[in-house]
């Protein structure tokens, strides 16, 4: 039988997803290693600029959340398999757009405040 073509999408955004919510809480951890940054920097500094990566990266996550969302309203013809496939992930994509609004919240706190908070 062929895959849903909503849940292929799905998937592929909740894989995208996934990767720049990493990537977005990676970043301030790797302002923290001493050997990325400038010896022109202060660390403080350093950990303030990471919020800004932070954000975009949110942003990109937050734009694969709503893709996810934008899945479950397909145009035309459904397959048989829709029903089932939204009463499945659906209530999912609510979770994964908040995850990146308080990712984008902590990130803009860092960018705004991070020379404070170290």
């Amino acid at each position: 039988m062929e895959p849903c073509i909503v849940e292929v999408r799905f998937l592929k955004e909740r894989r995208l997803f996934y990767i720049f919510t990493l990537l977005t809480i990676t970043a301030p951890f790797l302002s923290l290693i001493e050997t990325l940054r400038p010896n022109s920097e202060e660390f403080h500094t350093w950990f303030q600029r990471s919020g800004s990566a932070m954000v975009v990266l949110a942003l990109l996550a937050e734009t694969h959340a709503y893709q996810m969302f934008d899945a479950f309203k397909p145009t035309g013809f459904v397959s048989n398999t829709y029903s089932s496939t939204k009463e499945k992930y659906y209530h999912q994509v609510k979770w994964y757009n908040l995850i990146a609004f308080v990712l984008l919240t902590f990130g803009t706190i860092i960018w705004g405040y991070g020379d404070l908070l170290i």
